[in-house]
This record gives structure tokens, sequence and C-alpha cells, in this order.
């Protein structure tokens, strides 16, 4: 197992998540102050893998959850054997400790990403991990995590303190416990030998012989209810037979019964169907007559007009009636007019001698003007002058010498009122004349319309009756109208006389309901005999049903009779078949009863089969009580003798000789190769002590106790590599050991030893194997390549990687 990455969160000083990644790293060390968490972190990886922690007892992991944290978080993403793995598990704090809250192991890929998930509880990680891994969590504590300390105190301590520190790390001490287990197991076993005695003796004696009896009588009663079983489904056959006879006897005598009530017709059924062909015929001629009565007025309502022939008629008398106004407003109208156009012919004439007298006027004022234009022009010229108008020579007699200026002036002032007079009389004449030519328009217009509206009147009437004939045939409607109420009155009289004798016959039919009911529930009792039909007359139907059951009797007393002895028959074989039953069943033992003689049997049998059940099973109880018995003393014999073998110390002081051996053995090999071939390690045959051979110096052993710090250290190492390598060998002999990481003091070495130590770590690192230190001496961790500084900080604490 070589660690990739290890994520913790909560765990005792890192209280906030913290990431280390060993990408590329083969040699580190763990640095930092006391109490900053460096053994937390190897403690970090254990408990990502196997669920513990090395330094707590089995199943705490409370007291290293972060104060004031209820949960911690690990997670280890490692290889083993070059393929990626990440073991993640977060424990929650309770009440009474910790536990579990999540668990996950799952195989990458080489790019991170999850292929598959191998186990997701807490205890199938653990059992997965041991597979993969190879080790359990005591093998990985003592393998991966160096006890090289350890080591240090067995080089040097007292022969009896170091054979207790031998036992403990070559784990030989399990056998004192093996010793307990033995001895309690041997007790264990004595007491639930004699419990088992005590039971055999409570069983008693058990009768193989009525076994064997009881057995025979079940195998007896098993042919018995075989044959009883045939036998009653015979007996049930006849009693099908039986029963079903004795339901044919039942029907046939209650259909003669129900045949022989069926009798004539009585008197009170006569009496009813003469009332009802009465009220028959009442009802066929009232239903005659309102058909009749209904002809009539069909047809009698066809003659009369419709409703809205009357209304035309109406209509056309109606305009009839204004023909005369309309023809009255025609002449109006033109009259009208006539007045209008003679007016408008007066206004001409005299508007025309207005526009005479109005061109006179003019003349008469141009003429007055010109004469006065003379005079005022030639005003103060003599003849001979040059006229200033006409530029000619002005003569003696000319007529503007001849005028008188004022005179003139009058002259001019009467045209011009003359003007003015005409010009209004002609004003008002084109007034009177416009307002002549508007009535006109007006007269023309209403003659228009009184002509239009006399002609639309007329089209009305063309084709239409006179208002003579129009006015006769609303006379001619008015009769029918008065002969169709008679009518109605008839027919409404008719439909009376129907409800009342339809009233009548349906009263009658009420009363009969009892009868036809008292026929109807005679011919129902015999339905299933095919009765004849009913046709609804109570007389006929009662006498030909009654004609009927007469002739049906004979047959169905036969019938009787026929089903009664079948039953008769059934009843006899049924009973002696039941006799031969009881008397097999009384020869095999079985006592007599009410019950079926094959449920009798089925029952002795049943009884007879769990006695000898019960016996069997004590029989069979008690052989196995007897085998548990023996059984037990054995395994008290056995665990008494190994109990008592191991009391004497001598097999586990044999195992602890043969494992030192093994160990010095090893860790000779391994000193040689950490101390360049100088030193070796042997163990003195005599006192069990160990002892360092000098190369060096012609392989002379010396006491351990003369070797220098750097020399211990080494020897020391020695040892834990080659328990590292016997622990490996004897888990699965496949393990390779990927990871080493010394978690130990280096503070009292001087520095030639810490420069030993540290040589000897890091030829420990040359190869595959990644090794790490736990250590706060920094000569040591300056030696080492890649340094995790473990800095405390008021948060908890954190990791820094330095490289080098």
């Amino acid at each position: 197992m070589q660690p990739r990455e290890l994520i913790i969160e909560g765990l005792t000083a890192f209280r906030e998540r913290v990431a280390l990644r060993f990408d590329d790293v083969s040699l580190f060390a763990l640095v930092g102050p006391t109490g900053a968490g460096k053994s937390s972190v190897i403690d970090a990886m254990t408990l990502a893998l196997y669920g513990r922690i090395p330094r707590l007892h089995a199943n705490e992991i409370a007291p290293a959850i972060s104060t004031n944290a209820n949960e911690c978080t690990v997670g280890l993403t490692f290889t083993v054997r070059g393929r990626p793995y990440r073991a993640v598990r977060t424990v929650r704090r309770t009440k009474t400790g910790a536990s579990t809250l999540e668990a996950a192991l799952e195989q990458l890929n080489d790019d991170g990403a999850v292929v598959a998930v191998l186990a997701g509880t807490a205890d199938d990680v653990t059992v997965e991990v041991e597979r993969l891994v190879g080790l359990t969590f005591n093998e990985f504590t003592r393998a991966v995590v160096l006890p090289q300390g350890e080591f240090a105190r067995v080089l040097r301590a007292q022969p009896a303190e170091r054979q207790a520190l031998l036992s403990r790390l070559l784990g030989v001490g399990i056998y004192d416990r093996v010793k307990q287990r033995a001895g309690s197991h041997a007790r264990s076993a004595q007491e639930r030998a004699e419990q088992t005695s005590h039971q055999l003796a409570q069983l008693g004696q058990v009768d193989a012989e009525r076994v064997a009896a009881l057995t025979s009588q079940v195998q007896a009663l098993d042919t018995l209810v075989a044959d009883l079983a045939a036998d009653t489904e015979t007996l049930q056959d006849i009693r099908d037979r039986f029963r079903d006879a004795a339901e044919v006897a039942k029907r046939a005598t209650d259909r003669v019964a129900r045949l022989t009530v069926i009798g004539e017709p009585p008197e009170a059924v006569r009496e009813h169907g003469e009332r009802l062909s009465i009220a028959d015929l009442a009802v066929e001629k009232a239903t005659a007559a309102v058909t009749a009565a209904e002809a009539d007025l069909a047809k009698a309502e066809s003659d009369l007009p419709s409703a809205s022939e009357t209304e035309q008629l109406s209509t056309i008398v109606a305009l009839h009636q204004r023909t005369p106004e309309r023809t009255a407003a025609v002449e109006s109208a033109t009259s009208t007019l006539t007045e209008a156009r003679a007016e408008l012919a007066r206004v001409d004439t005299a508007l025309g001698r207005a526009r005479t007298e109005v061109e006179a006027a003019s003349a008469a004022q141009r003429a007055a003007h010109r004469d006065h234009a003379a005079v005022q022009a030639v005003d103060g010229l003599a003849p001979g002058d040059d006229c200033p108008v006409c530029a000619s020579t002005l003569a003696d007699d000319a007529p503007a010498f001849a005028g008188d200026a004022a005179a003139g002036q009058d002259v001019l002032q009467a045209a011009a009122t003359r003007m003015t007079e005409a010009n209004r009389a002609v004003g008002t004449l084109e007034g009177q004349h416009a307002r002549a030519a508007k009535d006109i328009a007006a007269a023309e217009t209403a003659l228009k319309a009184a002509e239009d509206q006399l002609t639309a009147h007329r089209a009305q009437l063309d084709g239409k009756p006179t208002e003579a004939e129009a006015r006769e045939r609303i006379e001619a409607a008015r009769k029918v109208e008065q002969q169709l109420a008679g009518l109605r009155r008839e027919v409404a009289q008719a439909r009376t006389d129907l409800e009342r004798a339809t009233r009548d016959r349906t009263k009658l039919t009420d009363q009969g309901k009892g009868l036809s009911g008292t026929l109807d529930r005679l011919r129902l009792s015999v339905a299933e005999l095919d009765p004849p039909a009913l046709d609804g007359d109570v007389v006929a139907d009662w006498t030909a049903l009654h004609e009927w059951a007469v002739a049906e009797l004979p047959a169905r007393r036969d019938e009787a009779a026929e089903a009664e002895r079948a039953v008769g028959a059934a009843k006899v074989e049924g009973s002696a078949l039941r006799a031969r039953m009881e008397h097999a069943c009384r020869d095999a033992g079985i006592p007599d009863g009410t019950g079926d003689p094959r449920d009798r049997a089925v029952q002795r049998r049943a009884d007879l089969a769990a006695e000898r059940d019960r016996l069997t099973t004590m029989l069979e109880l008690a052989d196995n009580l007897r085998a548990d018995e023996a059984d037990a003393r054995e395994q008290a014999t056995v665990g008494g003798e190994l109990a008592r073998l191991l009391r004497t110390d001598q097999f586990q002081r044999w195992l602890l000789d043969e494992a030192t051996r093994a160990l010095v053995a090893g860790a000779s090999t391994q000193l040689r190769a950490l101390s360049s071939g100088r030193y070796e390690l042997v163990l003195d045959g005599k006192n069990g002590s160990i002892a360092v051979a000098d190369l060096a110096s012609a392989g002379s052993p010396r006491s351990v106790r003369t070797l220098s710090g750097g020399e211990t250290f080494l020897a020391s190492l020695a040892l834990a590599l080659s328990l590292a390598e016997q622990i490996a060998v004897s888990a699965s002999g496949q393990v390779a050991l990927e990871s080493l990481f010394i978690d130990e003091g280096f503070g009292a070495l001087d520095p030639e030893t810490l420069d030993i130590a540290a040589g000897a770590i890091e030829q420990l690192g040359a190869g595959d194997r990644t090794v790490g230190v736990v250590t706060h001496v920094a000569e040591m961790a300056e030696r080492l390549p890649t340094r995790f500084v473990v800095h405390r900080t008021a948060s908890g604490s954190r990791v820094e990687r330095v490289d080098l």
C-alpha cells in the first residue's frame, strides 16, 4: 500500500479540511511542534483503511474527534501494486461514543474516476482493505508503522523485561488468551454435558416397539381411509341420486296439486264477462259517433276560409273605401297647379312691362347725362372755339350754347328717380316670379305624389274582387263559422259520451282485475308445463285453462309415482353402503360415531400418526442428547488438557524462542545492509540475549549495551524491519511492504548519530518503497527530499508541503 492523497477534517488538531498529496514522493518527513498533529496523519491513514486508531482501543474513535466538532472525515487515496483505490470514512460523535456514518471503498482509474464501488459499509470496507493490502489492523500497525523504538528498549532491557517486550511485539501473548479461553470452554462444555444428561433422565424410556406398532396401525388405516374414500364417493353419488329423485318427486307431486286446483270458471266470472261485453258495445258506439262528428267538423273547417283570407278580404274592402280619397287628392293637386301656373303668367307679363320701363328710364337718363355734359363742357367757351370733347370748332348754333345748366340738373334728377322706381318694380316682380315658380314646383310634386298613390292604390286592387264581392265572401265565412260552432259542440258532446263509456268500461275492467289476477296466478303456477296463452277473455281463457289441466293430469300423476319409486331405491342402496362402511370402521377399532366414517377414520389415523411422530421425536431427541453429551464431554476433556498444557508456559517459551531466533536472523541481514556490511546480530543460546558482531573486528560479539546511539538506532531499525517482513510472510506470502512509517523521536540523538539514522532512512527509501518519518528534529527533516510541515493555528492545524 502506497499513499497518494490524504484528506483529514475534524480529527484531533485538524478541525478544518486539509489535504496531503504524496505524488512522486518516496521519502518524506512529517515535522512540526509537539501536539501539532504529526502522528495524527498516520492515525488518519489507519482510520481510513481499518476504521481504528492504533493509540486507542478498538471502536474507540470519539476521543480523536476534534474538540467542539460532531464528526470527522478521513479519505485516503492509495495504490496496491500500482492499482489506485480510495477509502473514505465519516465518523459522528454519539451519546455513548462514536459511530461510522458513511464508509466506502472505491476502485479508481489512472485519471481518478471511480471504476467500481467495492464496499459501502464500515465492516465491508475493512474486510476488503484486508483483502487488498493483505494485512489485518494489528499486522499493519506492526509491519507498516514500525515499532523500532520498542526494539531499542529490547536491546537495553533486563532479561525479564526483554522477554515481556518480545512477547508483546511478536504476538506470542495471544497464547495466554488461548489458555484462558480453553479453560472457560472446558468448564462450559462440562456444564452442557451435565445439563444434557439431566434432560435425558427427564425424557425417560421410549419404547421403540410401541413406535413400530403405531406405524403398522397407521399403514392399515391408510388402506382403510383409501377404501372409505372410494365408498364415500359412491355414497355421495347415491345421495346425489336420492336428492335428485326426491326433488323430481316433490316437483311432480306439486304439479299434480297445482293442476287439480284449476277448475271451471266460477259464476262471478261469467257475470262479469256479460257486463264487460255490454260496456264494450257502448264504447264502440260512442267511438263511431265521435268519428262521424269529427268528420263533419273537418269538412266544415275545410270549407271555412282561413283567417288570412278573411283578413285579405277585409283589407280589400278598406282599399275600395279609400279610392275616392285618392282620386280627390289628384284633382285637388291638379287645380292647385293650374292656379300656380296662371299666377306665373300674370307675373311674367307685368315683369315684361317693368323691364321695358327700366330700359326707357335708362335711355332718358343717358340722354339727360349727355345733354348736361355738353352744357358743362362749353361753359366759358365761345363760338369758334375748339370743342374739348370732339376737338371740332364750336358753331354759333351749337345745342350746348342753348342749354340751361340748372334746368339740366333737374332733368338728371328726374331721370334718376324714374330709373330707381323702374328697378324697384322689376325687383318686386322678380320675387313674385320666383315664388310663383316655387309654388308650381311644389304643386307638380304634390300632383306627382297624388298620382303615384292613386296608381299604387289601383295596382293593389288590380285583379282583386270588387267591394261588393269581398263583402259577400266575408258574410259567407261568418255563416260557416256559426255552423262550425254547432259542429264543435256536437264533437264535444260525442267525446264526452265516449269518455263516459270508456270510464264505465275501465271501472268494469278494474273490477275484473281480481278475477283476471286469479286466472293469471293459476296459469303462472303451471307455467313450466307450457299452458295455453291468455287472449284477454276471462271466461274463455279460464275454460281453456281448465280443459288443458284435466288433459295434463294423468301424465303428471304417472311422473310423480315413478319419482317416488326412484327415491325408495336410492335410500335402500345408500343405507346398505353406509352399514358396510361402519362395519369396516368397527373392525379397525374406530369407535362408533355420528360423523362420516371416512372422516372418523382420517381423525383416528391422524391421532395415531401424531402419537407415533411424538414418540419418534422423543427417540431422535434422546439420540441427539446422547450425542451432544458425548461431544460436550469430549470438548471438556480437550479444553481442559489444552489449558493444562498451556499453564506450564513451556509452549509459549518455546514459541518465543523460535520467533526470537527468526527475528534476530532476519534483523542481522537487515543490519548488514544498513551498516554497509559491518554489523550483524547474534542470539545467545544460553540466556537469550542479543549481541552485536562487529565484522570489522573479526566478527567478535559484544553486548548491545556497548553500541553507540547511531549503532543502537540501526540495530533497533533492523529488528523492526525484520518483524515487518515476518508479518508480511505470515499474512499471505504475497504481501509487498510498499510503505513504512517511523513514528519515533530523534531528539535524543547527537549530530553524528542523527547522521547515521538519516543515512539508514535514506537507504530504506532508495527503492520503490514509500518511507515516512515523524519527527520534530529539523536536522533530520532537512536530510529528506520532501517535508510536510504541520503548522498549529487558532482555527486548527494545517499542512504545508515543502520539496527540496
